[in-house]
């Protein structure tokens, strides 16, 4: 069949070398180098050399006081060379010595990584003697424990049992990633388990179409059944029914995501249900019919949407072509903002996307390299910042600030109490507001923002006045008014609050009295300045307080797309481009205003466009192809409710 044998893996092995000495495929496969000119003996002694030159090498950078751990362009050190290549002498000399046992390079990827990956068991016992940290994260999220290959029970428990020394000590070390310096909530993509990649078997009941039997309870049975085996997923003909398990699943990882490759868009008979699958055929979709697609994530808060969203993202980013933008790092920080300024806790989901969000990611048509990605933005529930729902709270932004802020920042923002400002307090007007408690958590959480917002291009005075400007928001919401005449006319309150929030804003505290208690209109010429009553300047000053923060994360946004943008050559180029749509579910409040009306008429679209889908659609079809069929009766819903407020 043409196949090479003399092809190395990145040990620099061949196929001779893992075939056991003296079994029947080490006898083929020597026979059939040496019939083609190759001097296995040599090959041999020239690999045995290679440890041995390696060993000379590091004892005489020893010998003259050389830098054992210096890293080259990649962040790769002769720790990590000698680990991945078995070379157990190598890795002696050079921990004796004093090298830094768990360096990482650019990709995060540690020698005890790379000892686990490659199969190198006496290694890893090395490292895990002199200290190396088992609990730290490569660039896939994954520690050594789940890199590491098929060895026996005692080298994987004493990794997991090194792991859980580390997690009582609290001994992870600074700058590298960890599983806690996101947003991310219950549903996110971490690997924290050794069966990395042990996915449940194909089953009758993974397509719900397929069943003989269609009822309610037959349908919350199997989908009962299925949630009970961590089967999450579930197919509906083409649509993609996720239960959220609102726990962490190891079916994330690249490796999983590679499984799901298909060089035709058809799923693996082998495979489950995933929404790795879903990508992959969205991908395959868009080439074929050369349009765009785009996916629909619809459902109640807290059903995982967003989650769903980050693991699309990460699919169709690693089955792009590696010369193409690199796309998933730059999507880490741009989630990290958009869920501190775009997200809230409600009473189901303790991170509620507020907003809907539409993420597109485009492809070169020529080359299928990825090019670049935009975020577009709707809806932000901005009445959420002046009119809290009950036992829900405001954006997470400010909670991150009360928690995560030092002392002295916080008393630049003038924030001594965040939780006492009256649009976080909920109106609170007791003796004793609630105070916030500093947090380990949000201050790692807090100062992911800030690294986000540097990689945006803020500089620091930039992501101060960001910060300013959330500071001045909450202290427009403290003023208040008084009817000081006859009239009925609204004067502030308190005219120190007044000056301070107009230093906040950077203008006049007239100017900003002025906009708030009155408003001026031109009629024939004529210039007429209105006084406001109290409760209208009140209602100016939560829309000055709405706009502000609206306004700034428009701002946001803009500068994200900026940063998804890629490259400039390819601009210009044939594009494709792949969708993703997250939109909010239905939402029935005791007080609901119109940002819900427009929320629940969307969902009505999509309800209508997916009952065309479902039945009238098929319906044509089957007339088409001369099928007798029952006519079903779809709920529609045009005439009662899309006509009514449309037409």
């Amino acid at each position: 069949a043409g196949v090479n044998v003399m092809l190395q893996d990145v040990n620099g092995n061949i196929p001779l070398d893992y075939a056991s000495e003296g079994t029947e495929s080490s006898y083929i496969l020597r026979k059939h180098l040496e019939e083609n000119g190759v001097d296995v003996s040599s090959m041999h002694a020239m690999k045995t050399q290679r440890p041995s030159t390696m060993l000379s090498d590091v004892r005489q950078l020893v010998a003259t006081g050389g830098n054992l751990s210096q890293p080259n362009d990649d962040g790769v050190t002769l720790l990590h060379i000698a680990c991945a290549s078995g070379y157990r002498e190598v890795v002696s000399v050079l921990l004796e010595s004093g090298a830094d046992p768990h360096p990482a390079d650019d990709n995060f990827w540690t020698p005890l990584h790379l000892a686990a990956k490659y199969g190198q068991t006496s290694i890893v016992s090395q490292l895990l003697r002199r200290g190396a940290n088992p609990t730290l994260l490569n660039c896939n999220q994954d520690k050594p424990s789940v890199t590491i290959r098929p060895v026996s029970i005692l080298k994987r428990d004493s990794l997991l049992e090194k792991c859980a020394m580390f997690r009582e000590a609290g001994g992870a070390l600074s700058g590298q990633p960890s599983q806690d310096n996101s947003l991310d909530g219950p549903f996110s993509s971490g690997a924290s388990k050794l069966e990395q990649v042990k996915l449940m078997p194909p089953a009758p009941n993974d397509d719900l179409a397929s069943l003989s039997e269609l009822t309610d309870s037959s349908l919350l049975y199997e989908m009962q059944k299925r949630f009970g085996n961590d089967q999450i997923y579930t197919y509906i003909g083409h649509i993609l029914l996720l239960v959220n398990p609102n726990k962490e699943l190891p079916i994330y990882s690249t490796l999983v995501s590679q499984l799901y490759l298909s060089s035709t868009g058809r799923l693996c008979s082998s495979l489950p249900p995933h929404i790795f699958s879903s990508a992959e055929r969205a991908y395959h979709m868009m080439l074929q019919e050369r349009r765009p697609q785009c996916f629909i994530l619809s459902g109640e808060s807290g059903s995982g949407k967003s989650e769903a969203c980050k693991h699309i993202v990460r699919h169709l980013t690693a089955r792009s072509s590696s010369k193409g933008f690199a796309l998933d790092p730059r999507m880490k920080h741009v989630n990290c903002i958009l869920e501190a300024f775009g997200h809230a806790k409600t009473q189901r989901n303790n991170s509620s996307s507020r907003f809907i969000k539409l993420l597109t990611i485009q492809y070169c048509d020529k080359r299928r390299t990825l090019l670049r990605a935009r975020v577009y933005t709707y809806m932000l529930e901005k009445a959420r910042l002046v009119h809290l729902p009950p036992h829900q709270h405001s954006f997470s932004i400010f909670y991150l600030m009360a928690e995560g802020l030092p002392p002295e920042e916080k008393s630049t923002l003038y924030l001594n109490n965040v939780l006492a400002h009256r649009y976080l307090s909920g109106g609170f007007s007791g003796e004793n507001p609630p105070v916030a408690k500093a947090s380990a958590q949000s201050r790692e959480r807090l100062a992911a923002v800030k690294q986000a917002l540097r990689a945006l291009g803020f500089n620091k005075q930039e992501v101060d006045s960001v910060f300013m400007l959330l500071s001045a928001v909450l202290h427009i919401g403290d003023l208040r008014f008084t009817a000081l005449t006859d009239a009925d006319t609204a004067f502030p309150s308190d005219l120190q609050l007044l000056e301070r929030v107009a230093g906040m804003l950077q203008v006049s505290s007239n100017d900003l009295s002025t906009a708030l208690t009155s408003d001026v209109q031109y009629f024939k010429g004529d210039v007429i300045t209105r006084r406001h009553t109290v409760e209208m300047s009140e209602q100016c000053r939560d829309q000055l307080a709405k706009a502000i923060y609206g306004r700034l994360f428009s701002y946001l946004v803009n500068n994200i797309n900026d940063y998804l943008q890629g490259h400039d050559d390819s601009i210009g180029d044939p594009a494709l481009e792949i969708g993703i749509l997250d939109i909010f579910g239905f939402e029935e409040f005791q007080r609901s205003g119109f940002e819900q009306l427009c929320v629940n008429m969307t969902n009505e679209r999509l309800r209508q466009y997916v009952s065309e889908v479902l039945f009238q659609q098929e319906q044509a079809e089957c007339l088409q192809e001369g099928i007798a069929m029952e006519t079903p009766r779809s709920p529609g819903n045009q005439p009662a409710v899309l006509d009514f407020f449309l037409q």
